[in-house]
């Protein structure tokens, strides 16, 4: 058991620095977690139409004010940072040949929620929200 425990230990930190997202969701004090509820969403000729559902964030705040986010069913993880009002972060990701840009803004007062989806230099979707602190599990 005594060398097994350094091996164990030793991948531990080994996922942990390439999959940090995964250890904050053991229980990282420092990690948010957001339930975001969309309302409505605006596309890029301006129509406006409602819009249903909701999704868990995971912010793991890292230093000096910059953040990693986890976006529920997106297997990349968004870049950006955080202040005392807001946090902001951005992700582009591959599907086939084709790239995808997401935006978010989430305003740490009201739980605005933002959160942009398009193709990178064309016209896109404009998601609007709320976002409610996930505090605890649900089981």
């Amino acid at each position: 058991m005594r060398q097994a425990l350094p091996s164990l230990i030793s991948c531990v930190v080994v996922l942990c620095l390439s999959a940090p997202a995964i250890c904050a969701a053991q229980g990282d004090s420092k990690t948010i977690r957001l339930i975001c509820k969309y309302s409505h969403t605006i596309d890029d000729q301006g129509k406006q139409s409602a819009t249903s559902g909701e999704t868990l964030f995971t912010v793991l705040p890292l230093r000096d004010g910059q953040v990693t986010v986890q976006k529920q069913g997106l297997g990349a993880q968004f870049s950006g940072t955080m202040t005392d009002a807001e946090i902001s972060a951005d992700v582009i990701y591959e599907i086939g040949n084709t790239k995808y840009a997401q935006s978010l803004s989430i305003n740490r007062f009201t739980g605005e929620l933002q959160i942009t989806f398009g193709t990178p230099g064309k016209g896109g979707l404009v998601h609007f929200g709320s976002c409610r602190s996930a505090t605890k599990p649900l089981f």
